[in-house]
Parts: C-alpha cells; sequence; structure tokens
C-alpha cells in the first residue's frame, strides 16, 4: 500500500512513466493473488479492507492518465478494486441496517471514502451512488455547534476522532466536486460547521473536554500530527481560515496512508526535496 502511494506521488511530482506503471504492478498483483477477497475473520478486517482499498483506488486514480501497462493489466486492476468495493458496501451495509457504531460512525465516512475511490476508478453509477450515501449520511449527523455526537462519545479522544472523521468526510466532498456535485453546501454547509469547530479545538480544546467530560489528549504536548490536519490542505483553498493555515505552515505535513498519501490540492514542487 505505501509502495504504491509512494510511487503514485512520485508520479505525480515528476511525471515519471515507469512510477505509473509501479502502481499498476501493485495492483496487479493483488488482483491476480485475489487479496483481500475472501472471508474477513474480525471487524478489524473489514476496516482494514477498507481503509487499504481507499489507499490504492487513490493511488490508482493519481497515475491512470498516464494510461500504464496494456488494457488488459489496467482492467484487472479495476475489476479487482470493483470487487473489493462490493465486499465493502455489503459489510458495511449490513452494519449500518443494524445501527452499530462501526455502520454509524467514521468507520462508516471511511468505507464510503474507499468504495467512492473505486467507483471513479471503474466508473460503477451504483457504487458511486452509494459511497454518496455514507457522505449524506455523515454531514446529516452534525450538529448544530459543529460537532459530531458519536465521535463527542469517544472521550478523551473526542477531538481526535473528529478530526479522523473528517479525513473521509472532506475527500468525499472533494470527489463530488470533482464529479460536478456541490456536496460541500449540504446540509446547511455541514463540513463547514464540523471544520470549523474542530479546528477551533485544535487552538482551544476546553469546549470538546466541556462536551466530552474529560481532558482531550489532542493535540499532544509535542505539537500536531500531521495525520490530523492533512486533510485541511483542500479544504482551506476553497474556506480560508487563518487559524488552520498556521497550523500547516508550522507542521511537517507527511502523506497520509488511509487517503492515499498526499491529498488533493498538494504543491508537489514548493515541496520538493
Amino acid at each position: 500500500m505505501k509502495e504504491a502511494e509512494r510511487a503514485a506521488d512520485t508520479y505525480q511530482q515528476t511525471g515519471n512513466r515507469a512510477a505509473a506503471a509501479c502502481v499498476l504492478q501493485i495492483l496487479d498483483n493483488d488482483a491476480a493473488a485475489s487479496s483481500m477477497t475472501g472471508s474477513m475473520s474480525t471487524n478489524q478486517a473489514h476496516y482494514v479492507q477498507n481503509w487499504t482499498l481507499g489507499a490504492l483506488a487513490v493511488s490508482w486514480l493519481k497515475v491512470r492518465a498516464a494510461e500504464p501497462g496494456t488494457l488488459e493489466q489496467r482492467q484487472a486492476a479495476i475489476d479487482w478494486m470493483k470487487l473489493v468495493a462490493g465486499q465493502t458496501r455489503d459489510y458495511f451495509t449490513m452494519r449500518h441496517a443494524k445501527g452499530t457504531n462501526d455502520g454509524t460512525n467514521n468507520h462508516y465516512y471511511w468505507a464510503g471514502f474507499a468504495v467512492m475511490g473505486a467507483a471513479v476508478s471503474s466508473n460503477d453509477h451504483a457504487l458511486y451512488d452509494w459511497a454518496l450515501g455514507t457522505f449524506d449520511d455523515a454531514v446529516s449527523r452534525v450538529a448544530p455547534d459543529g460537532t459530531l455526537p458519536l465521535e463527542m462519545g469517544r472521550g478523551r479522544r473526542a477531538l481526535h476522532y473528529h478530526l479522523f472523521a473528517l479525513g473521509p468526510i472532506v475527500m468525499l466532498a472533494e470527489f463530488g466536486e470533482a464529479n460536478g456535485e456541490n456536496l460541500y453546501d449540504a446540509r446547511d454547509h455541514a463540513v463547514q460547521r464540523l471544520a470549523n469547530r474542530t479546528i477551533s479545538g485544535l487552538t482551544n480544546n476546553s469546549y470538546f473536554a466541556q462536551r466530552s467530560g474529560v481532558p482531550q489528549d489532542t493535540p499532544a504536548p509535542n505539537g500536531l500530527d500531521s495525520n490530523d490536519i492533512v486533510w485541511m490542505v483542500p479544504y482551506l483553498r476553497r474556506f480560508p481560515n487563518a487559524d488552520g493555515t498556521k497550523m500547516l505552515r508550522s507542521t511537517r505535513l507527511t502523506p497520509f496512508t488511509y487517503l492515499g498519501g498526499y491529498p488533493p490540492g498538494w504543491n508537489y514542487s514548493a515541496h520538493a526535496k
């Protein structure tokens, strides 16, 4: 997974076709081995399945314009991602219907992000619509004060899980924008309410401490975690926020594995070594 992400970001930065071919080779190896298509023994296995799918699907989308390999090789990779996406959808559809925590909280949104990546890769409208449904479910849960009740119930990690949920939510909105759908306006601008409340929590987490009933462990005493805030890269292009911009500038940002490396809007030239 990480190798595919590094190769995909190398292609984005340099246009190196060998890097694009590397991504396809990794996907074709997975397809040939029928990776992640067997029975999942635990709930955690399903979570890892969807995180891995999302990362690989985004890696593919970063290089697909290069058309690496043969048509047959590309189709094998796409068919495999679509198969895994169908399994991810089926598991989380079942969990959502049961009203379980992982069928209604950030796990569900991460599944939507993974399925969306595979849907766009394969031009599968049914998968795309399912992923949009996870986004609508997510933003429908954003309270008027900009919090997510299920993530607020995480005790000292409440703020951390708001940040973790924002990753797939923002990426789903970005997928929507790329496909002509203004998801940022959905549910009375719910994404902005959530992002603004969460960014303010990184400046002063007392609101989250008060609402959750316990002191927060985010941000850490030694500074912000890149994975917590890298979603701000595409978000702040659309919705500037002085506090968020300051955080991005003062934090060494690194690729976020679950998002497929660096996010959309990343300035590879400005960060080239």
